[in-house]
């Protein structure tokens, strides 16, 4: 017999920790984002990037992960195993000049220990107008005063298919302007898209329109720019990143399927960047002549409603105070002054310091807050000031609602005797027996007296006093269940939708199905992502297959249908600028979704 000894080696764990700098691209175009990854070696562990030399660039974190790995050999029954441990950091940049740039050497700190990265250089080229593509930025207004918004609007006319686009807006990096987008409402008969706009999306209205005589199809998108510092702000042109069919290559493989099935065609696109026009905002400060002492920055043509209910009321009842604030355009940043501040209600009601955020009904933003009246003399509510600088007249003015007229009675005491329903009046007598035989003596019969003994065993034969006893208790019981099975549902949200989205989604596309409209591919789309990020929990507005594969595989979903999944988003993708040209029948390819959603779902239940 022989017997062979296996040993198990491991190496050291404590080896050097390296990190190097890789790009996903170094010949891109300004105002193209494009992909940095900072490679940990050596640690599974994320650094602390000191990113503070990519002055030339625009930075946004696009999250981390780990990417160990480990290997098994043997030799003459040694077993060796090697495990790799490293973490791989990523990076959105977008050049903000054109030329050659430098990523510099990015000192990190992983475990305590301080490395540096290689630096690389960056070749940004200028983008240049193309024929049959055009980018177009407009402000609604040129000039305004600080504080005051304005919209920007983006408009891109399409002339060619295209596919992959995203937007790059250097503005909304501008610390001399705030922005926001403006509150989305849907309206019936307009097409939207998501598109990108740097890391984040947004929705856009897909559309026809002309320029210089010629038709196109327009994607369009508003934000809202606030302007925070006085003088000219300049207005960096926008860029959008797309990839435009140039033509077609046939594919001709000898053999006998090619003389069976014949050649195959292939669509060829190329990288584009174009840029938009430049703007520019002038800025001019508020005047201090004619400013109220109260002004608190409210820049735009202001008015103020008030209503209240009830209006008939005791000293000290509640009283719902509703204040609608409305005139400008953009009311989504703005908030109600506290009521202490104003003077002539705080006096004669009781205001709570909390007051209910705001909400929009229509064009108003509406405030509600409770108020108590302090005195019986008190005949309205006074007027709700708001002090405001408008913008037409260039003059500071005061917006007041109207006063409302309310009746407070005096609270009545209640006294003991008003509690217990007692009246003013003595006791009744008894009746006085009539006695013949001269002069009755005074005589106490036990008849006359009355059993009230008042314990336990009283309270036990009374259904009153057992429902009084027990009732609270067994009250308490119930709602405490039910606090206790809310809590257990809500303390992990995801796991609730994670349940639901499923049928959710499966409704959807069913619908999709039967109506098979052009832009079915788009709404397929955000039904597959809303399905696997409720599954994997994860944020689905911008989710991609390569953000999903890895936990795909980890789940054990099968490598076809991760393959399914993958040229599904991807044609669905395609479809979104191609006005449904990219390949697949709408309603094929809402049914293809819904049959693979079915199988994911056995997977990812």
């Amino acid at each position: 017999m022989i017997i062979v000894g296996i040993h198990f080696v491991f190496p050291g764990t404590a080896a050097a920790i390296v990190a190097q700098t890789a790009v996903g691209a170094t010949d891109v175009f300004l105002g193209e984002t494009f992909q940095m990854q900072i490679q940990i070696s050596g640690s599974d562990q994320p650094g602390q990037a000191d990113l503070s030399g990519l002055t030339d660039f625009t930075v946004q974190p696009a999250g981390g992960r780990q990417n160990n790995s480990s290997s098994v050999t043997i030799i003459n029954g040694r077993m060796t195993q090697d495990i790799q441990k490293s973490y791989l950091m990523d990076f959105q940049l977008t050049p903000k000049r054109i030329g050659r740039l430098v990523i510099p050497s990015i000192s990190l700190t992983v475990e305590g220990e301080t490395v540096r990265t290689n630096p690389v250089a960056i070749n940004v080229q200028k983008p240049m107008d193309i024929e049959n593509f055009k980018l177009v930025l407009e402000l609604s207004k040129r000039k305004v005063f600080v504080g005051e918004p304005v919209q920007l609007r983006m408009v891109w006319y399409v002339g060619q298919n295209v596919r992959n686009a995203r937007f790059n807006l250097p503005v909304l990096n501008n610390n001399s302007v705030s922005s926001a987008s403006p509150r989305f409402i849907q309206n019936p008969g307009i097409e939207y898209v998501r598109i990108g706009l740097g890391t984040e999306e947004v929705i856009a209205v897909k559309s026809q329109g002309r320029l210089d005589g010629k038709d196109y199809t327009t994607v369009g998108f508003e934000k809202i720019l606030i302007p925070n510092k006085t003088g000219v702000i300049p207005l960096d042109p926008a860029t959008v990143a797309f990839e435009v069919l140039a033509g077609v290559r046939q594919n001709r493989s000898p053999g006998f399927f090619s003389d069976v099935f014949g050649s195959r065609n292939q669509e060829v696109y190329r990288k584009q960047v174009i840029p938009s026009n430049a703007l520019a905002l002038e800025v001019a400060d508020l005047p201090n002549e004619g400013r109220p002492a109260n002004f608190s920055g409210y820049v735009g043509n202001y008015r103020v409603e008030t209503t209240a209910v009830p209006t008939d009321v005791n000293v000290g009842d509640p009283i719902t105070l509703t204040i609608a604030l409305s005139g400008p355009e953009y009311l989504d940043h703005i908030s109600l002054p506290p009521l202490q501040e104003q003077l002539s209600l705080a006096r004669d009601f009781k205001i709570p310091a909390e007051m209910e955020a705001g909400k929009f009904d229509g064009v108003r933003k509406v405030f509600t807050q409770t108020v108590r009246a302090r005195r019986s003399d008190i005949q309205a509510i006074p007027s709700i000031e708001l002090p405001y600088f408008d913008t037409d007249s260039a003059t500071y003015k005061v917006a007041r609602s109207e006063p409302i007229s309310i009746s407070v009675r005096e609270t009545k005491v209640v006294t003991a005797s008003d509690a217990e329903g007692l009246s003013a009046s003595n006791p009744a007598a008894s009746a006085v027996e009539a006695w013949t035989r001269g002069i009755a003596h005074n005589y106490e019969d036990l008849d006359a007296i009355v059993n009230q003994e008042f314990g336990p065993e009283n309270w036990l034969r009374s259904p009153a006093w057992v429902s009084v006893i027990g009732g609270p208790p067994l009250v308490y019981a119930i709602l405490l269940a039910g606090v206790v099975f809310v809590r257990r549902r809500n303390s992990d949200p995801l796991a609730l939708r994670s349940r639901l989205v499923f049928t959710e989604v499966s409704r959807e596309l069913a619908a999709i199905q039967r109506i098979g409209l052009e832009s079915s591919s788009d709404a397929v789309l955000d039904c597959l992502r809303r399905y696997l990020g409720g599954k994997l929990r994860m944020s689905h507005g911008a989710l991609t297959y390569k953000d999903v594969d890895q936990l795909m595989i980890k789940k054990g979903v099968d490598p076809s249908d991760l393959e399914e999944l993958k040229e599904l988003m991807k044609m669905c993708e395609a479809n979104r600028f191609a006005g449904g040209n990219a390949g697949g029948d709408p309603g094929a390819v809402a049914g293809q979704c819904i049959s693979l959603v079915k199988k994911l779902e056995q997977v990812l239940k």
